[in-house]
């Protein structure tokens, strides 16, 4: 499971990937990437349409999914 968090402290349209409580990957919503994360930071509006898309228990693989189709 992933934790979704949603922080006014990040730009709509960055997201932060975390693994162990370090940030492990940060860029914008919607690039793709491969790496081991246990939670994301997104900002307040993109946590709401997350949560949306993937529920309140997702895993890495579908909040990664959703990331990459973003602006599809």
């Amino acid at each position: 499971m992933v934790k979704v968090h949603g922080t006014q402290l990040m730009r709509s349209g960055e997201v932060a990937l975390w693994c162990n409580g370090v940030i492990v990957w940060s860029g914008p919503v919607g690039a793709r990437c491969d790496i081991a994360f246990d939670a994301v930071s997104l900002h307040v509006d993109d946590s709401v349409r997350m949560l949306a898309a993937v529920g309140e228990q997702p895993s890495a693989d579908l909040v990664l999914g959703v990331l990459a189709g973003w602006w599809d």
